[in-house]
């Protein structure tokens, strides 16, 4: 509905006040933005954090460090990429298979 009628048309129609939807729609986007940096930021900190644990050993007994660093690393590129993904659809970039060079194979 919609997209048919437009965000204030619609909320015409359901009653609501226009410009306090247009105040609820801007600030999702912020929130979309200020939760998507923090996980960007969050990932990349880790990663860093997992990077220099890796392949050091235990102080106390010289043993290997029971968690898997590269393993942490990667998870930490993987969600970064998702969370970059999801920023560029935010600001308007059609991602997907749909939109791509090739299409749909």
């Amino acid at each position: 509905l919609s997209r048919h009628l437009g965000a204030c048309e619609s909320a015409i129609f359901l009653g609501k006040d226009p410009a306090q939807t247009q105040r609820h729609e801007r600030d999702g986007r912020v929130l979309d933005w200020i939760i998507s940096l923090s996980l960007a930021f969050s990932f990349i900190a880790l990663g860093i954090f997992a990077q220099s644990k890796m392949g050091t050993i235990r102080k106390k007994d010289q043993r290997p460090h029971q968690l898997p660093w590269g393993l942490i690393m990667v998870g930490c590129v993987f969600g970064l990429f998702l969370v970059v993904v999801h920023l560029l659809n935010i600001v308007g970039v059609e991602t997907g298979p749909e939109h791509g060079f090739l299409g749909r194979f």
